[in-house]
């Protein structure tokens, strides 16, 4: 009878052991899909964060344009790459940088609001973004942005004379 109830608690142990196994693969197998969405909205995001910083980087380098053919050219890509910009950001942006967006996006032709405002309220935009890829810790702030611009302004000015 001793016989029959090792031989007995071995087939439970080996059933549980088989459960667990199944439960910790079908663990691991979610686990492993979960990190791989993550790192697919996270490279969704860098191109989305990319395409805003350019956006910016080029609106100021058209800016300096003299030609007002190429201005108006540039306004119009600048406001079709804007509406692109808002598809994705509220499909992966989260919603702390997709509300600032809007705000901004929403003071753009609002004359009440003036430049410099707008360009803080953006410069806020940017500083959440480095935030939301992972410098959750940032120390750079608006201001930080504004003198980097200018500094690079003026460097690239001083180099041309």
């Amino acid at each position: 009878m001793v016989n029959y109830l090792i031989d007995y608690k071995d087939y439970i142990i080996g059933f549980f052991t088989l459960v667990i196994g199944y439960l910790y693969y079908r663990l691991r197998k979610k686990n492993d899909e979960l990190i791989s969405i993550k790192e697919k909205l996270s490279d969704k995001k860098y191109n989305l964060y990319n395409s805003l910083y350019s956006v910016f980087f080029k609106l100021i380098k058209d800016v300096k344009e003299t030609n007002k053919n190429k201005i108006q050219k540039a306004e119009k890509e600048l406001v079709e790459k804007l509406l692109e910009i808002k598809k994705e950001m509220f499909i992966y942006a989260p919603d702390e940088v997709l509300l600032k967006f809007l705000k901004w996006n929403e003071n753009i032709d609002n004359k009440e609001v003036s430049t410099e405002e707008n360009m803080k309220l953006f410069f806020k935009i940017l500083v959440l973004i480095r935030k939301d890829m992972g410098n959750k810790n940032t120390i750079v702030n608006e201001e930080d942005i504004l003198k980097s611009i200018l500094i690079s302004d003026n460097e690239s000015s001083k180099s041309k004379e």
